[in-house]
């Protein structure tokens, strides 16, 4: 009997070193990856003067208007550190200013394509949302018409695939078979259509998740 119970413990024992053991290479493992990312994004927080260079020139004759956006500036904060995970310790971005904005090739509104639509995606979507969504788009985009659509019931569309996350467990939508599902439904007056939804999203197979994908036409 004593010989059973010292076994019984060694094996214990030795289950429980295993499992440190384990636990202790797969931490250096996560270690090592997220230093690989850091260092493979190289990102370098921007300094105050950067930032405001970001504001682009401006004429001598605009003086105050410099002087409003400088003001402007302080109601938001700047960019926080990237933890392990997010996009940009993984992804290097250069940045962009105000001026390369500004000469960028994006979508000018016209006077014939001034409105966005919302299209809902899911009738779980409640309108007390829609609507703060709308205020907010109203307020963001003076001058822009918003039109709200009927919601639309995506399960039921046999065009748009989707899949249950290995890691979440949760439900997932394929992006690119949306925004295939909505390209004929897009109105000639239309500035953009925004399809909404509360499931997770994924724009290829290889990717874990999406929060969101864009398409222009």
């Amino acid at each position: 009997m004593r010989k059973i119970v010292e076994y019984y413990t060694n094996y214990y024992l030795f289950s429980l070193e295993s499992k440190e053991s384990k636990f202790k290479a797969k931490l250096i493992r996560r270690k090592r990856f997220v230093a690989q990312m850091v260092s493979k994004a190289n990102l370098t927080m921007p300094t105050s003067e950067k930032l405001i260079a970001a504001l682009g020139r401006f004429k001598s004759t605009e003086s105050e208007l410099e002087e409003y956006y400088r003001k402007l500036m302080g109601l938001f904060d700047p960019i926080a550190k990237p933890k392990p995970g997010d996009w940009l310790a993984e992804h290097k971005e250069s940045g962009q200013t105000f001026e390369q904005f500004a000469k960028s090739d994006f979508r000018r509104v016209r006077q014939n394509q001034k409105t966005i639509y919302v299209q809902p995606l899911e009738k779980e979507i409640s309108s007390d949302m829609i609507n703060t969504f709308e205020k907010f788009l109203t307020a963001y985009f003076p001058g822009m018409i918003i039109k709200i659509n009927p919601p639309i019931a995506l399960e039921k569309e046999k065009s748009v695939a989707w899949r249950i996350n290995d890691y979440s467990n949760k439900k997932q939508y394929n992006a690119s078979d949306i925004l295939k599902f909505l390209r004929p439904k897009v109105p000639k007056d239309s500035y953009c259509t925004i399809g909404c939804t509360m499931t997770d999203l994924y724009p290829q197979d290889s990717w874990n998740f999406g929060i969101y994908q864009l398409e222009f036409t």
